[in-house]
């Protein structure tokens, strides 16, 4: 996923572009089919844009059932995508990355409902809509907002115990189509991304004693010190 710059309040016209923008590509019946009830209004409470200029929304919608006697309201995500508002240092470049959406979409059409179906251990997010256009320059996802899942979890900070289970959650979402023919079939990365060491100056040594730190962290286990850990990992990073 990339990095945002974090959420804000939508702009009034920020608002209403959202609000066009999935009412144009049937998102309200999507989404009246997902819950089972009819969309009453669609708003746009926070915004955010990261360094690819890709849109993402918080979408309020207000539902209604039982002929008006029940409302309720839920929280999902937009996500906007146009390539050719980018610039790239070549075609290359632009290539690969409009491929890394075309394989979230893939993603969300095919393997996140057998993830959620098959393991539900390993929880993704339903998507309600995917569009993506024939170029592959445009992309459009909207996808159920985690916050208000009950597996919602968030820390101010990681502590070891919480560091291994996002990694278990990681190896279990890859080993699930592991030994299959899942990236031919789906359309998902042969080799996981695009990008690999030689194309990072000095990353290859950095990751081996990356490397090192964790695996000398993870079988120190409860007895190490969380501080030693995040001052290891920090290293690595930095």
């Amino acid at each position: 996923m990339t990095g945002h710059s974090g959420n804000f309040a939508c702009t009034s016209e920020e608002s209403e572009r959202v609000y066009e923008t999935a009412s144009a590509k049937g998102l309200r019946i999507k989404l009246e089919e997902a819950f089972s009830a009819e969309v009453l209004e669609i708003s746009a409470p926070a915004c955010s844009q990261d360094f690819l200029k890709t849109s993402i929304s918080q979408l309020a919608v207000t539902f209604t059932r039982d002929q008006g006697r029940t409302t309720f309201q839920r929280s999902v995500i937009l996500k906007e995508v146009d390539i050719l508002k980018n610039t790239y240092r070549d075609e290359g470049h632009r290539f690969m990355s409009s491929s890394s959406f075309a394989v979230e979409a893939s993603v969300y059409r095919t393997l996140a409902p057998q993830l959620n179906a098959l393991e539900p251990a390993i929880k993704v997010p339903q998507a309600f809509l995917v569009n993506v256009t024939e170029e592959e320059t445009k992309f459009e996802f909207c996808i159920e907002d985690l916050s208000e899942s009950p597996w919602r979890c968030q820390h101010a900070a990681l502590g070891l115990p919480q560091m291994k289970a996002a990694v278990r959650w990681l190896a279990a979402m890859h080993a699930f189509n592991w030994g299959t023919d899942a990236a031919r079939k789906h359309g998902l990365w042969a080799v996981g991304a695009y990008w690999t060491l030689d194309k990072r100056e000095g990353m290859e040594d950095r990751w081996h004693v990356g490397s090192v730190v964790i695996a000398d962290r993870w079988h120190v286990g409860s007895k190490g010190s969380t501080d030693r850990w995040q001052v290891g990992g920090m290293a690595m990073v930095d």
